[in-house]
Protein backbone atom coordinates (compact mmCIF):
# COMPACT_ATOMS: atom_id res chain seq x y z
CA UNK A 1 0.00 0.00 0.00
CA UNK A 2 3.08 2.14 1.07
CA UNK A 3 4.13 1.75 -2.70
CA UNK A 4 1.13 2.81 -4.42
CA UNK A 5 0.93 5.97 -2.31
CA UNK A 6 4.07 7.15 -3.27
CA UNK A 7 3.68 6.41 -6.88
CA UNK A 8 0.39 8.65 -6.36
CA UNK A 9 2.97 11.14 -5.15
CA UNK A 10 5.35 11.04 -7.42
CA UNK A 11 2.79 11.40 -10.56
CA UNK A 12 1.28 14.39 -8.61
CA UNK A 13 5.03 15.97 -8.17
CA UNK A 14 5.62 15.01 -12.27
CA UNK A 15 2.33 16.96 -12.99
CA UNK A 16 2.69 19.70 -11.58
CA UNK A 17 6.50 20.10 -12.83
CA UNK A 18 5.21 20.20 -16.36
CA UNK A 19 2.71 22.64 -15.49
CA UNK A 20 5.57 25.04 -14.31
CA UNK A 21 7.87 24.48 -17.08
CA UNK A 22 9.35 26.59 -19.51
CA UNK A 23 8.69 25.96 -23.01
CA UNK A 24 11.71 24.83 -24.76
CA UNK A 25 13.05 26.04 -28.18
CA UNK A 26 13.97 23.33 -30.62
CA UNK A 27 17.06 24.58 -32.12
CA UNK A 28 19.89 27.13 -31.68
CA UNK A 29 19.98 30.92 -32.13
CA UNK A 30 21.79 32.97 -34.60
CA UNK A 31 25.18 34.16 -34.76
CA UNK A 32 24.89 37.86 -31.85
CA UNK A 33 21.79 36.04 -29.77
CA UNK A 34 21.83 34.14 -26.61
CA UNK A 35 19.68 31.83 -24.86
CA UNK A 36 17.52 33.56 -22.49
CA UNK A 37 14.05 32.72 -20.74
CA UNK A 38 11.34 35.27 -21.66
CA UNK A 39 7.61 34.88 -20.26
CA UNK A 40 7.72 30.69 -20.15
CA UNK A 41 9.91 30.11 -23.14
CA UNK A 42 13.19 29.49 -24.02
CA UNK A 43 14.12 32.91 -26.77
CA UNK A 44 17.31 34.14 -28.63
CA UNK A 45 18.03 37.15 -27.42
CA UNK A 46 20.33 39.91 -29.32
CA UNK A 47 23.28 40.43 -27.24
CA UNK A 48 24.27 43.84 -25.71
CA UNK A 49 27.72 45.13 -26.87
CA UNK A 50 30.04 48.02 -27.06
CA UNK A 51 32.45 47.20 -30.19
CA UNK A 52 32.58 44.27 -32.37
CA UNK A 53 35.02 42.74 -30.31
CA UNK A 54 31.94 42.19 -27.70
CA UNK A 55 30.00 39.55 -30.53
CA UNK A 56 30.39 36.49 -31.30
CA UNK A 57 31.96 35.24 -35.00
CA UNK A 58 29.54 35.88 -37.64
CA UNK A 59 27.89 38.63 -36.02
CA UNK A 60 28.50 42.71 -35.59
CA UNK A 61 27.94 44.92 -33.51
CA UNK A 62 24.66 47.36 -34.36
CA UNK A 63 23.70 50.56 -32.81
CA UNK A 64 19.49 51.26 -32.94
CA UNK A 65 17.87 54.48 -31.59
CA UNK A 66 14.20 53.46 -29.98
CA UNK A 67 11.33 55.41 -28.92
CA UNK A 68 10.46 54.55 -24.89
CA UNK A 69 7.63 55.68 -23.32
CA UNK A 70 5.30 54.56 -20.22
CA UNK A 71 2.49 52.17 -20.93
CA UNK A 72 0.47 50.58 -18.40
CA UNK A 73 1.05 46.83 -17.58
CA UNK A 74 -0.93 44.26 -15.68
CA UNK A 75 0.20 41.24 -13.60
CA UNK A 76 3.81 39.88 -12.60
CA UNK A 77 4.47 38.08 -9.92
CA UNK A 78 1.12 38.04 -8.59
CA UNK A 79 -1.83 37.26 -11.19
CA UNK A 80 -4.18 40.07 -8.48
CA UNK A 81 -1.48 42.92 -8.74
CA UNK A 82 -2.70 46.35 -10.28
CA UNK A 83 -1.91 47.72 -13.32
CA UNK A 84 1.42 50.05 -13.01
CA UNK A 85 3.39 51.90 -15.55
CA UNK A 86 7.15 50.81 -17.08
CA UNK A 87 8.86 52.64 -19.73
CA UNK A 88 9.29 50.42 -22.60
CA UNK A 89 10.21 50.64 -26.44
CA UNK A 90 7.49 51.30 -28.32
CA UNK A 91 9.18 51.63 -31.93
CA UNK A 92 12.18 52.94 -33.80
CA UNK A 93 13.23 56.91 -33.50
CA UNK A 94 12.27 58.84 -36.67
CA UNK A 95 14.86 60.86 -38.80
CA UNK A 96 16.94 63.22 -36.52
CA UNK A 97 16.23 60.81 -33.39
CA UNK A 98 12.95 62.38 -32.78
CA UNK A 99 9.76 60.54 -31.38
CA UNK A 100 5.76 61.63 -31.69
CA UNK A 101 5.96 60.17 -28.25
CA UNK A 102 8.21 59.48 -25.51
CA UNK A 103 12.33 59.74 -25.84
CA UNK A 104 14.68 58.74 -28.32
CA UNK A 105 17.50 56.38 -26.36
CA UNK A 106 20.35 54.89 -27.99
CA UNK A 107 21.44 51.24 -27.68
CA UNK A 108 23.81 48.62 -29.29
CA UNK A 109 23.25 44.89 -30.01
CA UNK A 110 24.76 41.81 -31.94
CA UNK A 111 23.05 41.24 -34.92
CA UNK A 112 23.87 38.37 -37.38
CA UNK A 113 25.65 39.35 -40.52
CA UNK A 114 24.89 36.52 -42.95
CA UNK A 115 20.69 36.11 -44.25
CA UNK A 116 19.49 33.75 -42.33
CA UNK A 117 15.35 33.37 -42.03
CA UNK A 118 15.81 33.07 -37.88
CA UNK A 119 16.64 36.66 -37.89
CA UNK A 120 14.23 39.67 -39.48
CA UNK A 121 16.37 42.10 -40.83
CA UNK A 122 13.85 44.98 -40.86
CA UNK A 123 12.24 44.49 -37.39
CA UNK A 124 16.20 43.89 -36.23
CA UNK A 125 14.58 40.78 -33.75
CA UNK A 126 14.57 36.88 -33.60
CA UNK A 127 11.91 35.40 -35.87
CA UNK A 128 11.61 31.98 -33.95
CA UNK A 129 12.37 30.28 -36.97
CA UNK A 130 15.54 27.54 -36.28
CA UNK A 131 18.91 28.76 -37.25
CA UNK A 132 20.49 27.54 -40.16
CA UNK A 133 24.37 28.08 -41.04
CA UNK A 134 25.19 29.12 -44.40
CA UNK A 135 26.68 26.27 -45.25
CA UNK A 136 23.56 24.16 -45.26
CA UNK A 137 23.87 22.47 -42.00
CA UNK A 138 21.22 23.03 -39.34
CA UNK A 139 22.26 23.94 -35.63
CA UNK A 140 21.23 20.83 -33.38
CA UNK A 141 18.62 21.53 -30.42
CA UNK A 142 20.30 23.52 -27.73
CA UNK A 143 17.75 21.85 -24.88
CA UNK A 144 15.45 19.17 -24.96
CA UNK A 145 12.52 18.07 -23.19
CA UNK A 146 12.91 17.98 -19.20
CA UNK A 147 13.72 14.22 -18.52
CA UNK A 148 12.05 14.07 -14.95
CA UNK A 149 9.06 12.32 -16.30
CA UNK A 150 11.36 9.46 -17.49
CA UNK A 151 13.24 9.41 -14.03
CA UNK A 152 10.15 9.30 -12.11
CA UNK A 153 8.51 6.42 -14.38
CA UNK A 154 11.52 4.59 -13.69
CA UNK A 155 12.15 5.40 -9.95
CA UNK A 156 8.08 3.74 -9.65
CA UNK A 157 9.18 0.95 -11.55
CA UNK A 158 11.75 0.06 -9.13
CA UNK A 159 9.71 0.54 -6.19
CA UNK A 160 6.89 -1.74 -7.40
CA UNK A 161 9.16 -4.44 -8.35
CA UNK A 162 10.77 -4.81 -5.32
CA UNK A 163 10.36 -7.66 -3.12
CA UNK A 164 7.32 -8.06 -0.28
Amino acid sequence: MASLSLAVAITALTAQADADAIMPFDGACPPGLEHAIRNHAEVCSPAVCRTGHDCATGSSCETLFECWAPRSVTGGRRADEEAHSVNMPIGPCAEGHHCSEGVCRERRQCEPTEVTAAWNRSERRWTREAYVASSGCSVGARHGRSSAPLLMTLALGLLLRRPR
